[in-house]
């Protein structure tokens, strides 16, 4: 399984812009909890996720496995 990079999670914000705001627009995060790759500092996933609901995109996230942290 790929583990997904900071260029994956902006990208996906990135797509999510180009469609209408009429509807919600949301942001499914699927983890086991552990932040190993990529972008893994807590302070820094939060702010890239406040910076797309400023831009009314939704961030949510559905945690698997026994170490969620969630």
């Amino acid at each position: 399984m790929r583990v997904p990079e900071e260029g994956d999670r902006m990208l996906g914000y990135r797509e999510l812009g180009k469609t209408s705001r009429d509807g919600v627009r949301v942001a499914l995060v699927l983890s086991d909890g552990q932040a190993t790759n990529g972008v893994t500092d807590p302070e820094t996933l939060g702010a890239m996720s406040l910076e797309a609901f400023q831009s009314n995109i939704q961030t949510s996230a559905l945690g698997v496995g026994s170490a969620y942290d969630g």
